[in-house]
């Protein structure tokens, strides 16, 4: 199905999407910078998650427990002053 302007509620808003380079990142460093602290933030919780699943279960063999142990210290070495223990 094609796309027809007149019948999309948010036409405005979709033109001015449809119309962006692919090529150019159109956020500022700020933006930029918020996003990454963001994807950082998910990424450490993740990798925590992951972890505590993996050393909390008995059934997982020793050395699964082991690489997960040190996931989730490398984890909290690598926060720095920058977040905060989550």
């Amino acid at each position: 199905m094609p796309y027809v302007r007149e019948l999309d509620p948010n036409a405005e808003e979709t033109e001015k999407y449809s119309n962006t380079s692919l090529t150019e990142d159109p956020r500022s460093e700020k933006e930029k910078q918020d996003y990454k602290e963001i994807r950082d933030k998910v990424t450490i919780q993740t990798t925590r998650r992951r972890a505590r699943e993996v050393l909390y279960n008995e059934q997982a063999p020793l050395i699964k427990r082991l690489k997960a142990a040190e996931k989730l210290k490398k984890s909290y070495e690598k926060v720095g002053e920058n977040y905060l223990y989550f």
